[in-house]
């Protein structure tokens, strides 16, 4: 039992906090769009850059099939917004 609850205590602080934006990280055209408007949203210059760059390494990799590497980038884009 106690290593259930170890592992559901694992999960829930190693997950990105994205609630704030119902943001659910997915690599589709759908979030990405939503986190382009994330991003353009964002006041801070110098974490709009870091957030572009990262979105633009994320639709990369999309188009690339490489979705693990999409989601990374993502995250870090959304990250880089706060």
């Amino acid at each position: 039992m106690l290593k259930y609850t170890l592992v559901a205590a694992f999960v829930v602080v190693a997950m990105p906090a994205f609630a704030a934006e119902d943001l659910v990280v997915e690599c589709d055209e759908n979030t990405m769009m939503r986190l382009d408007k994330i991003i353009e949203g964002t006041a801070d210059a110098a974490k709009k850059e870091v957030a572009m760059k990262e979105i633009d390494m994320a639709k990369e990799s999309m188009k690339n099939n490489k979705f693990d590497q999409c989601i990374v980038h993502m995250r870090s884009a959304y990250d880089s917004t706060k």
